[in-house]
């Protein structure tokens, strides 16, 4: 009689596998970066993306961003919201999803500026505080990495560079973004 040990013992069913099969991943999680159009500083903030997966890799993502920088005499704060519409190269690498993502489309930005101590002229402070809304033409070019760890859900990491269009010259810039990722 062979022992208990001895017998084939199959690898346990998961969920993990099937969930590639799925051609739609939604992703949402945090995003840091390089502000669009302030000189300096870092963004962060929430993103969030849904990208199919077939002949054409295409999806759309949406981010919300905010940035301070204070000098002596100001107080500058940008908020930003990028809206992409993103094509994908991608390819499956055992249980995980490479690829390269490229998204254009458009930077709602609104900046506030704030005088520093102008608190203490009284009401003469409300016209020294500034605010204005931009809408900038942007572009990100990402790679990507998706795997999954409990049946259809897992984690995800992007990063790359980016750019806006402001006052007409190409300003550069780089995002990064861990998510979660669910395969529906």
């Amino acid at each position: 009689m062979p022992a208990w040990a001895d017998e084939p013992v199959a690898p346990p069913a998961t969920a993990t596998a099937s969930a590639l099969e799925s051609p739609w991943r939604v992703d949402a999680g945090l995003l840091t970066g390089l502000p669009a159009a302030l000189g300096t500083g870092m963004t962060g903030g929430v993103a969030a993306g849904v990208l199919h997966a077939g002949t054409w890799t295409w999806g759309a993502r949406a981010s919300y961003s905010q940035a301070t920088e204070y000098t002596t005499t100001w107080a500058t704060t940008h908020r930003e919201i990028r809206l992409r519409a993103v094509g994908a190269l991608q390819r499956q690498i055992g249980r995980g999803v490479v690829g390269l993502r490229l998204g254009a489309g458009a930077t709602a930005l609104y900046e506030t500026r704030a005088r520093a101590q102008a608190a203490r002229l009284g009401d003469a402070a409300t016209s020294l505080n500034t605010s204005a809304w931009a809408l900038l033409p942007g572009a990100e070019l990402e790679g990507f990495i998706a795997l999954p760890v409990v049946g259809p859900f897992g984690l995800g990491l992007s990063a790359g560079p980016s750019v806006h269009l402001v006052d007409g010259s190409v300003t550069p810039g780089w995002l990064a973004q861990l998510t979660a990722v669910w395969w529906p």
